[in-house]
């Protein structure tokens, strides 16, 4: 707004009578779109927003019905705005001394009565606004403010970074209200007090200068009869710009915003202004309304009878508002008012030859001012204020206008061209985001499943729990009935015992292979089977779907095809199966389907040796230097030798062998030692000859030296000799007759170990009962250690989902994708649907909103 405003002339009662009118409209079109029929549109931010909107035009409606008049007097402390305040009023109510004396604002307005009422904060608002002091200095206590004592907020205050000035400013607030606490308590929830008479010129500055009073202060308000000639007017004395107090700081900011006009009190005698009143107009531009403070802003000069050279510093600071851009250039000139407060103040109360009033005359002052600027404000409260309100009102209906530019953008109605791209575009974005989030799932679950296979071997110990285990002796033993059946069918011609073994061991081999091939099938195949759900849940990680999809086991089913399709090559039931009975069905059939001590049995290992060797190295570790056509794992099989009925290697002959040893040698044996290696061979080897020739052995040792009364010394300090030879001994032993043990394993060494056998039915059953207790064994120790089913098993994983990865590549996962989009996108899609339904309800309700905003138009 320029500074030409004033020189526009029209009638103010017509004037005002028309934009009383227009905001009686504004008002009802606002109140109308806040109705409840519009709130899906508007929404809770932008109500609230035009909630504020019609706050503000009410308070212009009833400020324009009152003509109420808002006029704030602002200056630095110890300006003499109070005594500014008091002449304007025409009544010396507010303390004016030169120390600071104004702790709150204080309203001034006219009425038939002289009084002042004097309202307390409560308690609660106190110690809200003490709260938000300590949170503006950075400590956060929920102490009431009646707990806290100085020593304590210099505690706290240590403990924070050094202060700026504003934060010293809070920090001295606090202070005071501390220093002040009892005084201060015990008037908060008072009533207002109301002051008149005598009590006006007394009794009532104390509620403004005195902190101990003051601060428990919420507002004053004085009424006056002396501003009969500006009755609609409302004044406010508020604290100065360079008052200690943040809060007071911020209340004279907020009353210059609220304010129709304000006056600034300058000294004349001292025009040059301070970094305080500069800083001050810098941070308060603008009111809330957008409109410039300089607009409404006038000027009065005090002290200048003072002033040495009155119109050089009256000319100062017109350069100064100018400089610092406080005031357009065009109003400084009629804005700024010279004069003295105090002058009035003498005249009013009857001495019309003060010198101060001849000291104005004597520097070219026709009067003291007060009159001067009273008639500016009324003459702009009946011109450019309207202007001003009229364009406050505009302000106020552009921010609903622009709010509802913005509505009307959001809810703008999609073309179905529009939205059909959108699902394009989803589409598009599912296929990208789909394939990298697959892929790095998969790879995840690869790495997972290969380090459970790698720290648990879960399939090897689940077969060696679960079934292994259940190949017991007392399950499948050969009872009296399958005995009597057997008898009644083979009871006729040469070798009968032979057939009717082999007819039980027949139907036995059946039964038990089978249920041991398809019991290790399934739990292979069971443990794949949780691999595929892994599988599956990184495709659904991929695509981002979840059991509350509305397609979840459809979509599912799909991807299960999908899976099934790309890794159809391998199937894990032939793929366990062919490999479980590579390792076991000689197994089986050598110890389950041919009768023990039958020359079948021989046959049958000697067909297979190369295999039986190599599965035998897989047994115990300590095995490993045994050679292949020496393992005990043969002659279990073929001769039934070094196994007990409890399906346990016996090792009573070692033990023995070893205490003959240390008896002799004055020296324990350790386990895996070389000497305890040589003599478990050695028992091995020998079996019942064993005892007998490591005598003869021991006898060729040295006498050991036991003249340290150490008979058998936990630790070797030194070579101990007897030990040293008979480990050379027992190599050489073994070693030299190594060529007679592999003998053991021809058909001759098998046919003269079973030349004087004769097989009884009572033996039967014992020797099928200890050839299932050597089949549990190898097939816990060797063959589980040669299948060694987790590397099959994840190199199928492996293989299946390094197929899956390179599917996601092909056209095959795209149609996979396109097939399935409308479903896996479902809520996307019906979202984008539903939100363009929105808002071609929405633009109906704004269509309706245009027309209403329309008719203020």
């Amino acid at each position: 707004m320029s500074g030409t405003m004033l020189n526009k002339t029209f009638n103010s009662s017509e004037n005002r009578e028309k934009t009383l009118i227009r905001l009686k409209e504004e008002i009802a079109c606002v109140q109308k779109l806040l109705e409840p029929q519009y709130c899906e549109v508007i929404g809770t931010s932008r109500q609230e927003e035009l909630r504020s909107i019609l706050k503000k035009l009410i308070m212009f409606q009833k400020k324009l019905q009152n003509n109420t008049f808002e006029i704030s007097i602002v200056g630095l402390e110890k300006s003499g705005k109070s005594t500014f305040a008091n002449a304007f009023m025409g009544n010396d109510i507010l303390p004016a001394k030169d120390a600071r004396c104004t702790y709150t604002a204080t309203s001034i307005q006219y009425g038939t009565d002289n009084e002042a009422k004097v309202k307390f904060y409560s308690d609660e608002q106190f110690d809200e606004e003490f709260h938000r002091k300590l949170a503006l200095l950075g400590i956060d206590d929920p102490h009431c403010w009646k707990e806290w004592e100085e020593n304590l907020l210099s505690e706290e205050v240590s403990k924070l970074a050094p202060l700026d000035s504003e934060k010293k400013n809070i920090y001295n607030d606090i202070e005071e209200i501390l220093l002040h606490k009892s005084s201060i308590q015990s008037l908060l929830d008072s009533d207002a007090l109301c002051f008149t008479g005598d009590e006006l010129e007394h009794e009532v500055k104390e509620y403004i200068e005195n902190p101990a009073k003051a601060l428990a202060v919420k507002e004053i308000v004085i009424s006056s009869e002396k501003l009969s000639a500006m009755r609609n007017a409302v004044i406010y004395d508020v604290p100065g710009f360079d008052s200690p107090t943040q809060l007071h700081k911020d209340q004279t900011r907020e009353w210059m915003k609220k304010s129709d006009a304000v006056i600034l009190i300058v000294n004349a005698d001292r025009p040059s202004f301070n970094d305080s009143l500069v800083q001050f107009f810098e941070s308060v531009d603008k009111d809330d309304d957008g409109i410039a403070i300089g607009e409404k802003l006038f000027v009065f000069a005090n002290r200048a009878d003072v002033a040495a050279t009155l119109q050089e510093n009256l000319q100062h600071i017109r350069e100064e508002l100018q400089h610092y851009s406080i005031m357009p250039e065009g109003l400084i000139s009629r804005r700024l008012i010279a004069g003295s407060a105090k002058a009035r103040l003498e005249l009013d109360s009857g001495n019309v030859n003060s010198a101060i009033l001849q000291s104005l005359k004597e520097k070219g002052l026709d009067s003291d001012g007060i009159d001067t600027i009273r008639s500016q404000l009324e003459t702009y409260n009946n011109t450019v204020r309207l202007q001003v309100m009229q364009q406050r009102i505009d302000n106020l209906k552009k921010q609903v206008l622009e709010l509802f530019s913005e509505i009307r953008t959001e809810n703008q109605v999609q073309e179905d061209s529009d939205i059909e791209l959108q699902m394009e575009n989803l589409v598009d974005e599912l296929k990208r985001t789909a394939r990298r989030r697959i892929y790095d799932a998969l790879a995840e679950c690869s790495s997972d499943v290969a380090e459970q296979c790698r720290k648990n071997k879960p399939i090897t110990n689940k077969v060696r729990e679960n079934v292994i285990q259940t190949i017991d002796p007392d399950r499948y033993r050969i009872t009296e009935e399958e005995l009597r059946r057997a008898q009644n069918d083979e009871l006729s011609g040469a070798g009968v015992l032979e057939r009717f073994d082999a007819s039980i061991r027949d139907n036995k081999f059946t039964v038990m292979y089978n249920e041991f091939i398809d019991s290790v099938v399934h739990l292979a195949v069971e443990e794949y089977n949780e691999t595929e759900k892994k599988i599956l849940a990184a495709f659904e990680t991929g695509l981002d779907l979840n059991s509350s999809h509305p397609f979840y086991s459809d979509i599912q089913e799909s991807i299960k095809k999908y899976i099934s399709q790309q890794c159809s090559n391998t199937a894990p039931q032939g793929y366990y199966n062919s490999l479980i009975r590579r390792y076991s069905r000689n197994l089986f059939e050598i110890l389950i389907s041919t009768p023990f001590g039958n020359d079948a049995r021989y046959r049958k290992f000697d067909e297979e040796r190369r295999n039986f060797y190599s599965l035998s190295l897989f047994g115990d570790e300590n095995n490993i230097q045994v050679r292949p056509d020496s393992q005990p794992m043969h002659y279990q099989i073929l001769f039934h030798q070094q196994m007990t009925a409890d399906d346990k290697p016996s090792d009573e002959l070692l033990s023995n062998a070893i205490v003959m040893t240390e008896a002799v040698t004055h020296e324990v044996v350790a386990v895996n030692s070389t000497l305890y290696l040589y003599l478990k061979q050695f028992c091995e080897k020998y079996e019942g000859e064993a005892l007998p020739e490591l005598e003869r052995l021991l006898a060729q040792l040295p006498v050991p030296d036991t003249t340290e009364g150490i008979d058998i010394p936990l630790f070797a300090v030194r070579e101990n000799p007897a030990v040293t030879k008979l480990t050379e001994l027992l190599r050489g032993k073994l070693e030299s007759e190594s060529e007679e043990t592999a003998s053991r394993l021809t058909e001759q060494e098998y046919i003269r170990f079973f030349h004087n056998y004769r097989k009884n039915l009572e033996e039967i059953p014992q020797e099928f009962r200890m050839d299932v207790c050597i089949l549990k064994n190898i097939l816990n120790e060797q063959v589980m250690n040669a299948v060694c089913i987790e590397i099959p098993f994840l190199d199928l994983v492996k293989q299946n989902i390094i197929s899956l990865q390179e599917s996601l590549e092909t056209s095959e996962f795209t149609s996979f994708i396109n097939r399935e989009k409308s479903r896996i996108l479902e809520k996307k899609y019906s979202d984008l649907n539903e939100e363009n339904e929105k808002r071609r309800r929405r633009m109906e309700i704004i269509s309706e909103i245009d027309g209403i905003l329309a008719v203020q138009n």
